[in-house]
């Protein structure tokens, strides 16, 4: 079976347009495929960049639980001298007024303490 020129002209077209349709597709998957690789890239860059703020807040969470706790241990310490503190000044403060008090008793008695 012989073929025209016409069947073979039509059968070069169809195969023209075949490669061309298949060309398309081909750069379309194409440029998908490249679409997917820099949003994936894109998504890569924020997890690196979320993970070091996460990283960091981490860092910073550790420090304040220590600071924390030193603080926790010292508040005892910081208690007592804050209530020392007050006591002596009371003390003192009642000592004054007590030989202020007995000064002017003895005054008034007519002794003289300087």
């Amino acid at each position: 079976m012989t073929r025209s020129r016409d069947d073979v002209s039509r059968s070069r077209d169809k195969l023209a347009s075949d490669k061309g349709q298949l060309t398309q597709r081909l750069n379309t998957m194409t440029n998908q495929r490249d679409a997917a690789v820099r949003e994936r890239d894109s998504l890569s860059t924020r997890l690196d960049a979320i993970t070091i703020e996460r990283d960091t807040l981490t860092t910073q969470r550790d420090a304040l639980l220590r600071q924390r706790d030193v603080l926790a241990a010292e508040k005892d310490t910081l208690y007592r001298t804050y209530y020392s503190s007050i006591l002596a000044s009371f003390e003192e403060d009642v000592k004054m007024f007590t030989n202020d008090e007995h000064r002017e008793l003895a005054s008034s008695a007519g002794v003289h303490l300087d």
